[in-house]
């Protein structure tokens, strides 16, 4: 993990997809997918990790309320015993068609292009995010109001 965030800019980093996910805690629930650009996306390009989620189209999509208006909590986790968590919260902006029932595989993503800095995840105050070359990271979905699924 730390190699691949000191590579050279002029070396592609790779981008890490999440295998799909389909709600634990509701029976039919929304089908997403985490995303993070290890060496960053647009303005966090070279200097941050970028994540973001994006719906994908699911089974259980015509019982679902659309469009998703769900908290979502993403979180690069501490390895200490710490726990000095980051993590950022988003409410889905409804007009934004990121959010709406999908029509194709997958929605555009939404998310934080610089979410935190390659310096931050380094050399952390109080904190471990990179141990034995492993990053965890964690998206929570707040399922209140779902609990009828």
């Amino acid at each position: 993990m730390k190699c691949l965030l000191n590579r050279s800019l002029s070396c592609p980093l790779p981008i890490c997809h999440g295998k799909p996910y389909q709600g634990h805690q509701v029976r039919c629930g929304y089908k997403l997918s985490a995303r993070a650009h290890l060496g960053g996306d647009g303005p966090g390009h070279g200097s941050h990790l970028s994540l973001y989620v994006l719906l994908m189209r699911g089974d259980f999509d015509s019982l679902l309320p659309w469009p998703f208006q769900q908290l979502v909590t993403l979180s690069v986790l501490d390895q200490s015993v710490a726990r000095n968590h980051i993590s950022m919260s988003f409410s889905p902006d409804t007009e934004n068609s990121s959010f709406h029932r999908p029509r194709t595989d997958t929605n555009k993503a939404s998310g934080y292009h610089l979410f935190v800095s390659h310096a931050n995840l380094e050399a952390p105050k109080n904190a471990v995010y990179i141990r034995d070359d492993t990053l965890f990271i964690r998206v929570k979905v707040d399922t209140t109001g779902l609990e009828h699924l």
